[in-house]
């Protein structure tokens, strides 16, 4: 048994090339005809051209009013595109305007030519523009005009069916008493076609009024699947590995929204964010997949994008119809995460996470090989193998191991916020160095390198640049970056400090 609920997106003209297209055969014209199919096809895409408008792909009657629009059943439309992967038409208004629209393809019955298209909506008669309305709740649509024919779609109380022809059925009976009412075949929510008794239906005509609202079908089980099928990641995940730029603090196997049906549970991992929705009902408001008992919705854009919110009282607001690209040249904006952030976009990623992991960790052990290679050729006096001091009045001492751990002691005089939060004059703090950060080309012309220290205590990270000499290292503090990983400015604040080589 189906379920569902009609939608449709609004595109632009410009969307449409970057489609694919649906196209009949090329037949190759014989020489004597050559000449008159190029000047023919010129003038073709010179109109296109002109015009700013699609090649036609047929019409279409609409079977079911396209919510949102002035689209109503039983209009006549363009049909410019068919996509047999996204099972939808992209149809035009019957208006003649520009705008183009998306919608399934049960929602438009297709034809060759115009006149065909409203042949077949003279035979719908009065019936062009009428739906009928479930007045209770489980009334079934069977697969035939019989009362015990198999149920193929149940009703919610309040929902629509599109009335398609009334036909000839069998009779009804309650007891001994036959009811009265008719057969009729109808389209329901989700395309499925199929046979309603009308005496606990009732009749409405669209021409007559404004369409009722009605109660959604039942949840569209494909959209809940898809979400519940894969582990979905942060959208950041994608620049990362295009640009070859994974930062492990925020690339983790860790991060990402995984599904629990089992224990019905949704949990969202993000960097400083992290939440576990227990839900009650899985239920569908429009296109959005709504987690009862809890603020989450969840948007499918396509086979590999989710759009979260987790907003309470949200609705779908400005979510609702996030922005679309125009082109395939301009990509859907990215949601850039950010501390205190209720909405987000995750997508299903292809590349193996682990690998790039291993990989970014194999990057971070050679920048600190790099390191010390540097510092033996500039203090070559210093034992090979051991810790590396740096170390002046102020500063205290910075003691770097191959191994990567830190320990820096006898904070000094130093301006607030250029040392770890957790150390002062007092303290000395320990933890583990991770070299490697990436630098902008500016400031690569400034310093050789970055580093990370992580308190072992769990403090918060800090972000150095630095540069050898043969005295020793001028550090800097880096203004740690977001998900977009590189280092494009110092904290022109803290200034530097100079460090000298401390040989034992």
């Amino acid at each position: 048994m189906k379920t569902g609920a009609p939608y449709q997106k609004a595109v632009s003209g410009v969307k449409l090339n970057a489609m694919m297209m649906h196209e009949e055969p090329f037949h190759r014209a014989g020489k004597t005809g050559r000449s008159a199919l190029l000047l023919a096809v010129l003038i073709i895409l010179g109109t296109l051209f002109f015009s700013g408008c699609a090649n036609r792909d047929g019409w279409g009657l609409v079977l079911w009013t396209v919510k949102g629009t002035d689209i109503k059943a039983g209009s006549v439309v363009p049909i410019y595109l068919k996509s047999n992967i996204m099972k939808e038409y992209v149809i035009g208004a019957p208006d003649g305007s520009n705008q183009r629209y998306e919608v399934p393809l049960w929602q438009v019955e297709r034809f060759s030519t115009r006149s065909k298209a409203a042949a077949r909506a003279k035979e719908f008669g009065d019936l062009l523009h009428v739906y009928l309305i479930a007045t209770r709740d489980g009334l079934p649509v069977r697969e035939k005009p019989q009362n015990t024919a198999k149920r193929v779609y149940r009703l919610h109380e309040n929902e629509l069916v599109k009335a398609l022809k009334m036909v000839e059925g069998e009779k009804v009976f309650t007891g001994s008493q036959e009811l009265a009412g008719s057969w009729y075949e109808v389209l329901t929510m989700d395309g499925t076609k199929g046979y309603v008794f009308s005496n606990t239906m009732r009749l409405m005509d669209e021409s007559q009024g404004e369409m009722l609202p009605v109660k959604a079908a039942q949840t569209n089980q494909e959209l809940v699947s898809a979400i519940f099928a894969r582990t979905w990641r942060p959208e950041y995940y994608a620049a990362m590995i295009e640009n070859d730029t994974v930062d492990l603090d925020a690339f983790s196997l860790r991060f990402g929204l995984f599904a629990d049906a089992i224990n019905q549970q949704i949990r969202i991992e993000l960097p400083q964010f992290s939440k576990v929705f227990q839900y009650s009902s899985i239920t569908q408001d429009g296109s959005w997949i709504v987690f009862g008992s809890t603020d989450l919705r969840i948007l499918l854009e396509s086979a590999d994008s989710l759009l979260v919110s987790w907003a309470p009282d949200s609705g779908t607001g400005d979510l609702a119809a996030p922005q679309k690209a125009a082109s395939a040249d301009s990509p859907t904006q990215p949601l850039e995460w950010r501390t205190g952030a209720t909405a987000y976009r995750f997508l299903a990623i292809s590349d193996d996470l682990r690998s790039l992991i291993r990989a970014e960790e194999t990057r971070q052990s050679e920048a600190l090989k790099t390191f010390f290679a540097a510092v033996s050729s500039f203090a070559p006096g210093l034992q090979a193998g051991s810790a590396v001091e740096f170390s002046s009045p102020d500063a205290g001492t910075l003691s770097l191991w191959p191994s990567g751990l830190f320990t820096w002691k006898g904070a000094g005089n130093l301006q607030a916020g250029f040392l770890p939060a957790e150390l002062n004059d007092n303290t000395a703090v320990t933890g583990q160095a991770v070299f490697g950060l990436r630098l902008s080309d500016d400031i690569k012309l400034l310093f050789q390198g970055g580093f990370s220290l992580y308190p072992e205590n769990g403090g918060k990270r800090s972000d150095y640049l630095y540069r050898l000499n043969s005295q020793g290292m001028i550090l800097a503090k880096a203004v740690t970056p977001g998900t977009d990983v590189i280092i494009t400015r110092v904290d022109k604040r803290l200034g530097t400090v100079a460090l000298n080589f401390k040989y034992r």
